[in-house]
């Protein structure tokens, strides 16, 4: 069954939550349930024109179908998956990106009804953060320049955390790459939660909905 979520005429939607792209935990916030609870591996609808865009991206008018798929926790970076993802970092190793935390991959397939192409790492993870039992929320990560010095800052460097777990997994799309309308591709989000995360969510404040999904223990392989 597919669930069909629009904004309402002229309302106001609430602004994402807002913390440190790269820090494995944000500060203590109220969090209430959001008003729509999604399960995992059913598909539901939304309206497209609410998901964030980059500057050059385009906004997109439509619906997009989403079916979140599994989570896992505690994955790593493979040392030969890294200068595929990034030239800039060819010679480093996996410890180099090293979760501050822990990684945890939410997989997730998505279907373009929209009247443009979308890129899930600009239209999609920005839309979203998890959220722990202790009321921190921890945005999709990617390895920020400035943990590498003035040099890497002043060339714009970073690495994407979510595009190098999707290439070293079987057939999950690069969150980097284009979603031409009509296709539906599978691909991941990644987050880097505190060891004692405990029980965690995935949400939305933009779309108004939220995932639970168990234990960071019970995520584990």
């Amino acid at each position: 069954m597919l669930l069909f979520f629009a904004a309402c005429g002229g309302a106001e939607l609430p602004a994402p939550a807002s913390a440190e792209v790269d820090a494995p935990e944000a500060a203590l916030a109220e969090l209430a349930a959001l008003g729509t609870q999604v399960v995992m591996g059913e598909p539901f609808r939304i309206d497209a024109s609410p998901l964030p865009a980059a500057l050059g991206a385009p906004w997109l008018e439509g619906t997009v179908v989403f079916k979140f798929e599994s989570v896992a926790a505690g994955l790593s970076i493979e040392d030969e998956i890294i200068p595929i993802v990034s030239s800039a970092y060819g010679d480093k190793k996996g410890d180099f990106f090293a979760a501050e935390g822990v990684y945890l991959a939410v997989t997730y397939r998505i279907t373009n009804e929209a009247t443009g192409p979308l890129r899930p790492n600009l239209h999609v993870a920005d839309a979203f953060s998890v959220a722990d039992d202790q009321g921190r929320l921890y945005p999709v990560v990617s390895t920020k320049t400035r943990r590498f010095g003035a040099s890497a800052t002043a060339r714009g460097i970073s690495f994407p955390i979510s595009a190098a777990i999707a290439l070293q997994s079987d057939n999950v799309w690069d969150p980097r790459k284009w979603v031409d309308p009509g296709d539906t591709v599978t691909t991941v989000m990644t987050f880097d939660v505190a060891k004692d995360a405990g029980e965690v969510r995935l949400r939305s404040e933009l779309l108004g909905i939220e995932l639970p999904l168990g234990t960071l223990a019970s995520m584990r392989p």
